[in-house]
This record gives C-alpha cells, sequence and structure tokens, in this order.
C-alpha cells in the first residue's frame, strides 16, 4: 500500500468592493485529500476510516464518490491506476 496526500487549491472569484470592505479579495478554498493506492488490486481510493465516514465534509464526500466511480468504470489491468485517478480527480471535480 501506498499513501500521499494532494492539497487542492481553488481560486473563487474576487468579491465585489463594498463600502465596508473597498477593494476586491480573493478567497481561496484549500482541501486536502488524503490517498491511498493498494498494490495489489491496483486500486486508488480516498483513506478514510469508519468514524470518519459519518463526519465527512461535502468536498470529501465528492471527491470519495468520484474515485469510487472512477474505480467501478476504468479497470486498469496493464497501468497502475494512480495517475488516471488523479487525473480524473483534476479535471471532473466539480464542489
Amino acid at each position: 500500500m501506498l499513501c500521499f496526500q494532494i492539497q487542492l487549491i481553488r481560486n473563487a472569484q474576487p468579491t465585489q468592493p463594498s463600502a465596508n470592505m473597498p477593494g476586491q479579495s480573493v478567497e481561496q478554498q484549500t482541501f486536502v485529500v488524503p490517498i491511498i493506492y493498494n498494490t495489489n488490486g491496483n486500486v486508488t481510493n480516498m483513506m478514510c476510516d469508519q468514524k470518519s465516514q459519518l463526519a465527512m465534509s461535502q468536498p470529501a464526500v465528492a471527491v470519495s464518490n468520484l474515485l469510487k466511480r472512477f474505480h467501478d468504470f476504468n479497470k486498469l489491468s496493464d497501468q497502475c491506476s494512480i495517475f488516471p485517478a488523479v487525473r480524473e480527480l483534476l479535471m471532473n471535480l466539480a464542489i
């Protein structure tokens, strides 16, 4: 097994200036994705335990579902699934 983390940063659109807060500010959203790769089954999933599954945030649920769906529809036998799974995550994750 191989465990690693990916930090995703989303730059939101600049906010409109108001009387209280002149100028524009950009809000960044950061999310760290713990990923586990099972070398025996060539499966890349989000790492979480049973307790944390109940309290997962909306982005965590989206990441977990996307990786599960990727594994269900993309059976890679001759290629390591880490890069295709991360690419799928970066291309199709909508939070």
